[in-house]
């Protein structure tokens, strides 16, 4: 009697698992059809206000812009012809008057500008050979050579920064690709190696100096896109990788401006550029220099090769073609 229950126990035990594994197979989900299209959701960008926005009358591209003393100025660059050694400047970011021709340094392009100690400060380029030497103006019409070879090598496409009470200048591209390297001066006359640069900071790069950081955007090549890396120091000379890719889709950046205490980096994307994700008037903000949103700027009159430049409470986009 006992093996008989026993038996009747188990068969019914059986039944019950196999009843639920009949269940479980009821509520298995049918195969997505893998052929099906997608749609993704838009990603919301907010139109940057275009109030805000100035796009200059300046026609100069490859050209070196800063701010200094309540006037945008532009040296050097091309004209669509010839390369330049002329100095224009604005009072109001839009209307320039070119106020120096000829002006010491040589007609060039790929070169970098920055105010310093209540001058203008001009280094590198290309005039059909690389160049490190360096040249300063007070008022920009008259020009004086600081260093005619400095101590970091030949280059264009670096940048330039004011940190920390000294100029500060970031990678570029040399003879033999990424000059790769970071050096700091005083003077402008005399120059030191601070750092190796991080990867990416050849012609297409950005920097930018906020809350007492110094910062860089690079561009690095992966396949047939474009990751844009975040690097950021306390001092010039460590530097941490911050995020390895913003997602920016850069492939040449025109600038990066600070603005009502906040940041903003701009692509540059011309028809030399057919690889890159991102488009004509994409810019990026933040009010970190860590988290960013993605914003649009409406794109009529932007030019290739544009030059971005914090004016008062407006974004001025000088030069281009």
């Amino acid at each position: 009697m006992k093996r008989v229950l026993n038996i009747t126990v188990i068969t019914l035990v059986m039944m019950i698992l196999s009843a639920g594994c009949a269940d479980k197979l009821n509520f298995i989900a049918p195969k997505v059809n893998e052929n099906a299209v997608i749609v993704p959701t838009p990603a919301v960008i907010v139109s940057f206000d275009s109030g805000s926005v100035a796009v200059s009358s300046l026609s100069e591209s490859m050209h070196a812009v800063c701010e200094m003393n309540g006037n945008v100025y532009s040296a050097g660059g091309w004209d669509g012809v010839v390369r330049s050694s002329s100095v224009f400047s604005s009072a109001d970011g839009v209307n320039f008057t070119r106020i120096a021709d000829n002006s010491g340094f040589t007609p060039r392009t790929g070169h970098s500008m920055i105010p310093f100690n209540n001058a203008l400060w001009i280094t590198g380029g290309y005039d059909g050979s690389f160049k490190n030497d360096v040249w300063y103006s007070a008022d920009g019409i008259s020009w004086f050579e600081a260093s005619g070879s400095a101590a970091f090598s030949p280059r264009q496409g670096m940048t330039l920064q004011n940190f920390k009470g000294n100029m500060w200048l970031i990678g570029g591209t040399n003879a033999g690709g990424e000059a790769g390297d970071i050096y700091w001066s005083l003077n402008g006359a005399a120059w030191v190696k601070a750092s190796n640069a991080p990867e990416g900071t050849g012609i297409g790069h950005t920097s930018f100096v906020f809350h007492g950081k110094m910062y860089i955007v690079a561009v690095v090549q992966k396949n047939t896109k474009y990751d844009n890396p975040l690097w950021v120091s306390e001092d010039g000379i460590k530097w941490v990788q911050a995020d390895k890719d913003l997602n920016f889709g850069f492939q040449h950046i025109a600038g990066a401006v600070v603005m009502n205490n906040k940041i903003y980096v701009l692509g540059d994307v011309c028809a030399n550029y057919p690889d890159a994700i991102a488009q004509k008037g994409d810019v990026y903000e933040s009010e970190d220099g860590l988290k960013w949103k993605k914003m649009k700027i409406d794109n009529a009159g932007i030019k290739c090769g544009f030059h971005p430049v914090a004016f008062g409470d407006k974004l001025v986009l000088v030069g281009g073609y």
